[in-house]
């Protein structure tokens, strides 16, 4: 990632949902990033290294659809969408983290921590940020 910080917003009234990147040391606006599902409540944004050779960071939002309970990471950068990732209904999400990558396909990893299943056993998931693939399930 580079020299900006990347804001999320989500309007209450609309449930619109808007990450506003800017320079870091100037404030400069760099990007806006826009059509993550505003039925969805956002959790967590990690940014990103560019994943889809655009030149652009990316930004995943974790988020939970609170009349169905799916959870998902939703990656974009400013010119649309790059992955969706959709993760277990039975997880109460709790953070979102970005790691190195681990299966070699050129793409850091996210890492989805929340409290699943009946008895909220803490879980990180761990999935491909490139296809979405699970390649972890580490509980806690």
């Amino acid at each position: 990632p580079t020299g900006n910080v990347a804001m999320l917003l989500q309007d209450p009234a609309t449930g619109n949902i808007l990450v506003r990147v800017a320079d870091a040391a100037t404030n400069a606006s760099v990007a806006a990033v826009r059509g993550y599902n505003p039925s969805y409540v956002a959790v967590k944004l990690a940014q990103m290294a560019d994943i889809n050779g655009n030149g652009l960071d990316e930004y995943a939002l974790l988020a939970r659809n609170p009349s169905t309970g799916q959870v998902t990471a939703d990656v974009r950068d400013a010119s649309g969408a790059v992955s969706r990732m959709w993760l277990s209904s039975e997880c109460t999400p709790l953070d979102l983290a970005t790691i190195a990558d681990i299966n070699d396909n050129g793409a850091q990893e996210l890492v989805m921590l929340g409290r699943c299943g009946t008895d909220g056993t803490l879980t990180a998931v761990v999935k491909d940020a490139k296809s979405g693939e699970t390649l972890n399930r580490m509980r806690f």
